[in-house]
């Protein structure tokens, strides 16, 4: 579970002649594997925690809070899930349509029957045994830049596993397309940024399609 805190700020509810206020801190935590979000709002004399889970088909939320007056602050706690749900369920289908725009095959990189499929579709371009850095997963992918790797095969398929966990990424038309990772025993399905996680000792293996990309690129 991944965090970012935010620049914290203050809430007051009320309620009749009553009123509650505290000073949060917001902290943002999420697991892409597990497709949870959760907004954690950190105050000097409550707290609030938001979680969010997707299953694919609906947007899914909860809601907890631990402080003071909570008679008053409950009433409020209904319409901010419905309010951040709405807000998430907007936000989602603004991204798939965005992925399906740009073609984004994730999803497939997840799937062990269509990896391989795949493979027996492509030929083994390399193999080999070397230590990455924390971070330095870009530099190994700017190499095969340089040796035209990329603009020789309009398919080229990366994995790599080592120290930590495994990768995959799928490159069409030289972009990538496709990223999927399980480091630490977590999946990680779309996101790019997680890759600059992933450091030590890695056999890593490069393919290229030797068919044409729809015969493979399908859903």
């Amino acid at each position: 579970m991944l965090g970012l805190k935010t620049v914290e700020s203050n809430l007051d509810f009320s309620r009749l002649l009553f009123s509650f206020e505290d000073t949060y801190t917001p902290q943002v935590e999420y697991d892409t594997g597990r497709r949870i979000v959760r907004y954690v709002l950190e105050g000097r004399r409550s707290k609030l925690v938001l979680e969010f889970k997707s299953n694919g088909a609906k947007v899914l939320g909860e809601v907890s809070y631990d402080g003071p007056r909570g008679w008053i602050v409950g009433k409020y706690l209904g319409k901010m899930l419905e309010s951040l749900v709405e807000d998430a369920v907007r936000i989602a289908d603004r991204i798939a349509k965005l992925r399906a725009d740009k073609g984004d095959y994730s999803d497939l990189l997840a799937s062990i029957s269509w990896v391989s499929k795949l493979l027996m579709k492509s030929v083994l371009l390399r193999s080999e045994l070397t230590m990455i850095r924390k971070g330095g997963l870009l530099g190994y992918v700017e190499r095969l830049v340089e040796e035209k790797i990329l603009q020789e095969y309009p398919v080229v398929y990366v994995s790599g596993y080592g120290d930590s966990g495994t990768f995959r990424i799928l490159f069409v038309g030289g972009e990538v397309r496709g990223v999927y990772a399980n480091i630490g025993g977590k999946e990680y399905v779309g996101d790019e940024r997680v890759l600059n996680e992933f450091e030590g000792v890695t056999r890593v293996k490069v393919y290229g399609l030797l068919v044409k990309p729809e015969e493979v690129l399908q859903r």
